[in-house]
């Protein structure tokens, strides 16, 4: 009997100390990881009707500061084609405020509550686009 209640203390105390053992903490993620649908698209504040095709751009952000620019549209025949698929690297320059590295655009993008992306480019002298995307 005394072996087996000096069996269950031993027990029980290894139990406690094993649940005790501190949890690692998860790492964190960047709020702008992850995919994003193209939803609109302004040219110098004139908005831009997107079709069916066009709507299936979108913005892939990933955790090792890059991200894939991936658009579509429709060629001379009517079909669906992608026409871009490039990647870039981007960093956070405030929480929520992110700017696009390695391109001769002067690209910053913002999230506002946690579902949308408004990337604003100048692309060519007094051209600018903003497009908006929402998280997939």
């Amino acid at each position: 009997m005394k072996t087996t209640l000096l069996f269950l203390s031993v027990f029980l105390s290894f139990c406690l100390i094993v649940s005790c053992e501190k949890d690692e903490e998860p790492t964190p993620v960047n709020d702008i990881v992850g995919t994003w649908n193209i939803v609109s698209q302004n040219i110098n504040d004139s908005t831009y009707d997107l079709n069916d095709c066009a709507l299936n751009s979108q913005i892939i952000f990933y955790e090792n500061g890059s991200f894939r620019s991936l658009a579509y549209m429709d060629d001379s025949f009517g079909d669906c084609i992608q026409i871009q698929d490039t990647l870039f690297q981007w960093q956070e320059i405030n929480p929520n405020e992110y700017t696009q590295l390695n391109s001769s655009l002067n690209n910053n993008f913002s999230i506002y509550f946690d579902s949308l992306i408004w990337i604003r480019s100048n692309i060519q002298s007094n051209t600018f686009v903003e497009t908006k995307y929402i998280r997939d």
